[in-house]
């Protein structure tokens, strides 16, 4: 297992291929409440300062 901070154009760089299983809880963005507060915070955000997002955990799954 490896650990560690990644940059999300790590992450998501068309190289992998992430599901969401069906058991997984929904969770959903308010358009007009949560989604907007959110890219704002991404908006505002220094050059070259680090922003948490919190926790993400991967499955590599197999062939």
């Amino acid at each position: 297992m490896e650990n560690g901070q990644k940059k999300l154009k790590e992450l998501f760089d068309g190289r992998k291929i992430f599901n969401i299983p069906d058991y997984q809880r929904a969770y959903a963005w308010d358009q007009s409440r949560q989604l907007p507060d959110f890219i704002e915070d991404i908006e505002n955000q220094s050059v070259g300062r680090d922003y948490f997002l919190g926790t993400i955990l991967f499955q590599e799954k197999g062939e």
